[in-house]
């Protein structure tokens, strides 16, 4: 797909992959059924992965791990990888269809609009703010209010000062 960007899996970064358009793949030996991803420079031949609906009705897949089945939210891992959202986190669908697991229908949910960032999340937006992104467009991204991202950045500059 034109704009698909594929990202290993944490866990799972030799065998399975995640897109940002919510589809999963693995690695795959042989060439039948499979495409062809760009990872920088390199193409690797991947097996997309059948995605089926779990009891709450939100697309799941099935993995092996050591020789032991494991289901995982596409939701979960798609918001894992490109949101940086820890397993506590609430990730909800923008739009209501909970099949839509595209990594711009996909947020992080809350309902207090001062909650705190997680440190992945900190390290984000102190990268993207050198990046000259605004602050507002940070704030919108994880649902909380511009004064939150203030105060975490103005944290982690006081952590980083008294640390040198």
């Amino acid at each position: 797909m034109k704009g698909e960007v594929w990202e290993k899996l944490p866990g799972y970064e030799n065998r399975y992959f995640i897109s940002n358009m919510g589809r999963l793949a693995r690695k795959k030996k042989y060439a039948a059924n499979t495409i062809m991803v760009h990872e920088g420079r390199t193409q690797t031949q991947k097996k997309l992965i059948a995605l089926y609906a779990g009891i709450d009705g939100y697309a799941v897949s099935l993995q092996l791990r050591k020789d032991k089945r494991v289901t995982r939210s596409v939701r979960r891992l798609v918001g894992m990888v490109f949101l940086y959202a820890q397993p506590e986190d609430r990730i909800t669908h923008r739009d209501g269809d909970i099949y839509n697991n595209r990594v711009d229908n996909l947020r992080l949910s809350c309902f207090d609009p001062r909650t705190k960032l997680n440190p992945r999340q900190v390290d984000y937006c102190v990268e993207k703010r050198a990046e000259g992104v605004p602050v507002l467009d940070l704030a919108q991204r994880f649902m909380i209010t511009p004064d939150t991202i203030h105060q975490h950045l103005t944290r982690r500059r006081r952590e980083e000062n008294e640390e040198a």
